[in-house]
């Protein structure tokens, strides 16, 4: 059946142990020792060998389009900012303008949502207008560049921009077009000749969609509002107290039910994969279901958006049938449709031939990024804890052994139809991957230079895509990468982002606005890069051999910095040439002239135009092909002129005909074509040939070779006109060895011994000797011969004796040479001996021919009899089971204290196993079935063999056993939100940080009960919900993790207690979460809805942890944004804010603090803030007391003098009023 073996090589010699695995590179190469073993094991890939990919794939150049971001074809369906967004506040965005106005141009660049004063948390509701339409318009130009098939990013009803929260399967999303606007794009791509691949996120919905409907937005019945909804099977709830939770529980109570989320974001619940209704929703349905709908409307094939948390695929997990039941639907009536999942590593198990005909190829992507580079990048996505890796400079060797690793690994039905990316919506731009400025620090302020200079990244992106264009598998262009598409990108929280930075609008140049950088804002700029890129596109579709011919590494040189491959049509119809030189620096390039030797690959005078440069090139008569390849480029050699000449036939019948002492001849047949051939040797069978001979003839004789060894060959046949060669011939093997045939062997001596029985003192010496004309006649033993002694029960024959020793050479005897051995039978009785006798290592043996003197009968006889010793050990007590698994059962039991001692042997249903010395008491048997059951019982024996009573007998199953495994953890009293636990096993993602929920028991302790397999060694870390909010303290910071083995224990329950909280003291391993990687706000001040605030009040937050020199936060008012002061305290993490003048009186203020960052903790992660608070307090009144004393009473004609005495807040205006109407 299709799966995956991993395997390693383990060398052990008496108590030394050394392991032989792949080196660290795990490119599957030669590997290295080790002491310890670094679990590098190999692959091994066994697939369907029916397993067959679209050709069309195969012969593809894809486009990838994020549609809200392509271009704009339909204004009437531009998502209004304000629309209703997960219950955010102010809904969404329109291009980049959170003040809700819709007048900012197509080419404006994406804002910043990191930033507290721009557009501080639109990621996925900020909308540009990119339709279908839109992509309609420009299928001439994506025509024009040579894209053959378009893969859409999600374009199904959805409330966001990227969509892949989908709330409607069947429906075109209104933000893109409808129905109609879908079937005509199918038409106009039909025409053209392109296919179209589709995105289905079919792991989870949308929150806001009409099967789930968190916030009763549609008319049906959604599974977080009832119940009884027919939807409420689809998702994973969970009860919680009532009041607390988003959704309806299952007793009917409002919000008394919280659910399962994809990655813990809670607008992403996960859909049940195993419920049969949502399988009969996505491919279970026939023509209803969506996988098999969306192919009839004009789509050709599915890419899968975290497909493997839907299915982990054939070798993962064999029981789960998810993609082997959307493939068979789907090619059941569709056979030629295209299935391809995401994802970033290793993506065998999905390409077994039963389930996905490809991946999106990021682990491609991040070697040929690589290859260009010459410093080491890293962001959120490339960094050493990720599948992708951080993008480090590579070798000409180095990338090759990655090449040669992925031909090893995949099937080569999938190798072909990879979709071999460079950037995608998940990942930075390649302009930016290749940036050796900026993106080599830390400071993100020079690329809010319009005028930055992108030249050298542009230069280098032309070597990437030289090798994307000529590698096998689709090259697959993220939208705007062919004219250098990129936006300024920001360095966050200790790393570069990439969302939303690399979904800029594609930079039109007849669209409204102007784009960000000099270089894309004139036609010139941007067909500099794009007539590369077509110049590309067009020689790989005029060329088969660069889509579908093999791949043959030509040259690798390290020193020169020069890497080769030849692609070729396997009947010779097409061939190419590529070279990629990288000596010296895109400033100072170094041209190097460069010789490939072709010879037998290529034939003679075979023509080739350089397609950079026009010029042609010829292969000489010495088999070498000689050309100049400019520095920090290439070049692309494509045929010029059919090839005249074929290869020769391949043998199929070479054959060891004859074997002899240090000798093996070898013959064939002729083969059509061949002058001469070419013989090569190995010492293990399938691979290793080095050459040895070329001939004319059809025989040859391998002299000089060690008897007993094991040879294997093959031939190729040439064409010495044309210089071209034959693949292997079949492979023969033969054994050099003496012919034993007509040899002389005897038992020389004794013909019969008596002997006391013992584990210590062996037989008497049996001898036996042999004569081989030629061969033993001189001192020495004969090369490669060796010699057995056995014995057996009276009256069988020897070839079904099972003990059997080696005997060692004794010496000459005359022309005959001797062997010596001896024996410690273990059991009373009468029994026969004789000697045997090998020239081939053991493939066949020749009994003794006559005895001891000189008699006919060529057996001895043995009597073994009891010692003065017949008092039997005790018998082993407490024999128990200490764990199984598919593969082994383990037991021990208790020592047994007799001085004469032996050992233990071991029995299992009844028979006897094997014998372990005295210093042994336990055993792992792996020599078991899964599955099956076993009894096994113990016996001690002593020097005399004499065998105690059995031990008490256990019964065992070869099964892996379940422990119910509590994890308790205690975190700070303020974490906010769920805590999940993360780690290296399927139960938690693997590695995702918002898969496994745990329950919350107090303010600062929670837990998560699950059952796992016991021995289970695993890593792990709390997180909540993303890596962003991971734990990082202490020593669990970066790529270190907490790590425990579950164990069976007495009763199969095991808590894992990381509540400890005497930090600083012990490892950290088990010891409570001290602080978050994100910074949270602990306290603030004034509190929320205070009133009757001093108006020259400061403004106070508290912080988890330490925090940047410049954090802030925004104040508005009355007046707007108020301006102030900061001042940050390291001693007690506090910023605090001053106002720059007083407050408005009785004025309503709103605090938000966002998208801080902190320092992290010494050696640890500095992160981003996550949960952004705002809260509101009013200041003070005005108040006024009036007042005025005066020198009343007075007489009349006195004047009169009123005195003023009003407090309160100036400016203050006052009237008089005198009671006589005047005032």
């Amino acid at each position: 059946d299709p799966t995956i073996y991993w395997y390693r090589f383990i060398a052990i010699d008496g108590t030394a142990t050394a392991y032989y695995e792949d080196d660290g590179s795990r490119d599957g190469g030669w590997g290295q020792t080790f002491a310890e073993s670094q679990d590098n094991s190999w692959q091994l890939t066994v697939y369907n060998p029916a397993f067959h990919t679209p050709d069309w794939v195969k012969n593809a150049i894809i486009y990838q389009i994020f549609p809200d971001r392509f271009r704009d074809g339909d204004g009437t369906n531009d998502p209004e900012p304000g629309r209703f967004f997960y219950d955010e506040a102010g809904g969404t965005i329109y291009r980049s303008d959170p003040t809700g106005s819709t007048s900012n141009d197509w080419n404006t660049p994406v804002c910043d949502p990191r930033s507290a004063i721009d557009c501080p948390g639109d990621y996925s509701n900020n909308f540009y207008g990119g339709d279908l339409q839109g992509v309609i318009d420009k299928l001439d130009y994506l025509q024009e560049l040579g894209v053959t098939a378009i893969y859409f990013n999600p374009i199904f009803e959805s409330p966001s921009n990227h969509k892949y929260d989908t709330a409607d399967y069947n429906s075109i999303s209104a933000d893109f077009g409808d129905l109609t606007t879908f079937q005509t794009l199918a038409t106009e791509t039909s025409n053209r000749g392109m296919s179209i691949i589709l995105d289905g996120v079919f792991n989870h919905t949308s929150s806001d969609s009409i099967y789930f409907d968190r916030y009763s937005n549609f008319p049906e019945v959604g599974a977080c509002e009832s119940e009884t909804s027919p939807y409420r099977d689809w998702y994973y709830f969970t009860d919680v107290t009532p009041g607390t939770g988003p959704c309806v529980g299952s007793d009917g109570t409002p919000n008394a039910a919280t659910y399962e989320s994809w990655f813990g974001f809670d607008s992403l619940p996960k859909l049940q994969a195993n419920s049969q209704a949502v399988r009969d929703l996505i491919w279970d349905d026939g023509s209803n279901s969506v996988g098999v709908y969306w192919l009839s409307q004009g789509a050709d094939g599915w890419r899968f958006d975290v497909g493997g948390d839907v299915d982990p695929g054939t070798a993962n997990d064999p029981t789960n049938d998810y993609w082997e039941g959307f493939r068979s639907a789907v090619r059941a009536v569709y056979p030629d449709a295209y299935m391809t999942i995401e994802e970033w590593g290793n993506a065998s198990s999905w390409l077994l031939g039963d389930e996905m005909d490809a991946t999106m190829n990021y682990q491609y992507s991040s070697a040929m990024l690589s290859f260009w580079r010459d410093t080491t990048f890293t962001d959120n996505d490339h960094n050493e804890g990720s599948s992708a890796g951080a993008l480090v400079p590579l070798t000409p060797s180095e990338l090759d052994g990655r090449l040669q690793n992925w031909i090893e690994r995949y099937p080569p039905e999938a190798l072909y139809a990879m979709m071999n990316l460079l950037g995608s919506h998940d990942t930075n731009r390649p302009l930016f991957f290749l940036d050796h400025n900026a993106a080599n620090g830390t400071d993100a302020t020079p690329l809010l230079d319009p005028n930055y200079d992108w030249s050298d990244s542009v230069a280098r992106l032309k070597g990437v895509v030289l090798l994307q264009m000529t590698l096998p598998g689709a090259p697959t262009i993220y939208y705007g990468d062919e004219v250098g598409l990129v936006g300024p990108t920001y360095y966050y929280g200790g790393k570069w982002e990439d969302d939303p930075y690399n979904r800029q609008p594609f930079p039109w140049l007849d669209e409204s606005g102007t784009p960000f950088y000099t270089f894309l804002q004139t036609p010139q700029g941007q067909d500099n890069l794009r007539d590369y890129y077509k110049l590309l596109t067009a020689a790989r579709n005029a060329h088969p051999a660069l889509r579908t011919g093999s791949f043959d590494t030509l040259l690798v040189d390290d020193a020169n910095e020069v890497y080769a491959y030849g692609r070729l049509q396997s009947d010779y119809s097409d061939a190419a040439i590529v070279i990629v030189n990288r000596m010296g620096t895109i400033a100072s390039p170094v041209t190097q002239t460069v010789t490939l030797d072709v010879n037998g690959y290529l034939p003679v005078g075979a023509t080739f135009t350089e397609t950079l440069s026009g010029d042609v090139y010829a292969v000489a008569g010495d088999g070498t092909i000689t050309l100049d390849v400019p520095g920090e480029s290439g070049a692309l050699l494509v045929l010029a002129a059919p090839m005249v000449d074929t290869p020769p036939d391949a043998v199929t019948d070479l054959a060891v005909t004859a074997s002899r002492s240090g000798e093996l001849d070898l013959g064939w047949s002729a083969a059509a074509g061949a002058t001469s051939y070419d013989l090569y040797r190995s010492l293990v069978s399938g691979g290793g040939y080095t050459w040895i001979s070329n001939t004319t003839t059809l025989t040859y004789t391998d002299s000089g070779l060690t008897n007993a060894q094991t040879y294997y060959y093959v031939i190729i046949s040439k064409d010495d006109g044309s210089g071209l060669s034959s693949d292997y011939s079949n492979e023969a093997s033969g054994i050099p060895a003496y012919d034993l045939t007509t040899a002389w062997y005897n038992l020389q001596w004794p013909p019969s011994i008596n002997h006391t029985i013992s584990t210590i003192t062996p037989t008497d010496n049996i001898y036996g000797q042999i004569y081989i004309a030629g061969g033993t006649e001189d001192a020495g033993p004969p090369a490669g011969v060796s010699a057995q002694v056995g014995y057996g029960i009276s009256g069988t024959l020897p070839v079904s004796w099972m003990n059997w020793v080696d005997m060692g050479y004794q010496g000459q005897s005359g022309s005959n040479d001797e062997f010596v051995g001896n024996f410690l039978p273990d059991e009373l009785g009468v029994y026969q001996y004789t000697t045997r006798y090998s020239s081939d290592g053991g493939h066949t043996w020749y009994y003794a021919l006559s005895g001891p003197n000189s008699s006919p009968d060529p057996l001895g006889v043995m009597t073994v009899t009891a010692s003065s010793d017949v008092t039997p050990p005790a018998a082993p007590l407490n024999l128990v089971l200490d764990g199984t698994t598919p593969a082994s059962i383990s037991f021990s039991w208790d020592a047994v204290a007799d001085a004469d001692l032996a050992g233990y042997e071991i029995y299992r249903d009844g028979g006897w196993l094997t014998a372990v010395s005295t210093a042994t008491t336990s055993y792992t048997d792996e020599d078991v079935v899964s599955d099956n059951t076993y009894e096994y019982f113990i016996k001690a024996y002593d020097t005399s063999f004499n065998r105690s009573d059995p031990s008490n007998t256990i019964t065992a199953t070869a099964e892996a056993r379940l422990v119910t495994v509590t994890f308790r953890v205690g975190v700070p009293a303020y974490t906010p939100g769920t805590v999940y636990v993360a780690g290296d096993i399927s139960e938690f993602g693997p590695w995702n940080p918002g898969q496994a929920a745990m329950t919350q028991i107090n303010d600062t302790t929670w837990e998560l009960t699950l059952p796992l397999l016991d021995g289970t060694q695993l890593q792990y870390k709390y997180a909540r919900g993303s890596w962003d909010t991971v734990e990082s303290w202490g020593s669990i910071t970066g790529l270190n993790n907490r790590s425990v083995t579950i164990d069976y224990g007495t009763d199969g329950t095991q808590l894992v207690d990381d509540t400890a909280t005497d930090w600083g003291t012990g490892a950290d391993i088990h010891k409570a979460v001290q602080f978050w990687r994100d910074p949270i706000v602990v306290d603030y001040a004034p509190a929320a809805g205070a009133t009757a605030v001093s108006l020259d009040t400061a403004i106070s937050v508290t912080w988890s942890i330490t925090m940047t020199a410049d954090t802030d936060f925004v104040v508005t008012g009355p007046a707007g944004v108020v301006s102030c002061t900061f001042a940050n305290d390291d001693l007690t993490w506090t910023t605090v804010f001053t106002p720059d003048a007083p407050l408005e009186a009785a004025g309503t203020y709103t605090v938000t603090v966002a998208g801080q960052q902190t320092n992290g903790v010494p050696g640890g992660d500095s992160g981003v803030q996550q949960v952004p608070v705002t809260w509101q307090f009013t200041t003070a009144p005005i108040t006024i007391t009036a007042g005025f004393t005066s020198n009343s009473p007075v007489t009349v004609g006195d004047t009169a003098v009123f005195t003023n005495t009003t407090t309160g807040t100036d400016p203050i205006s006052y009237e008089w009023d005198f009671g006589d109407g005047s005032a």
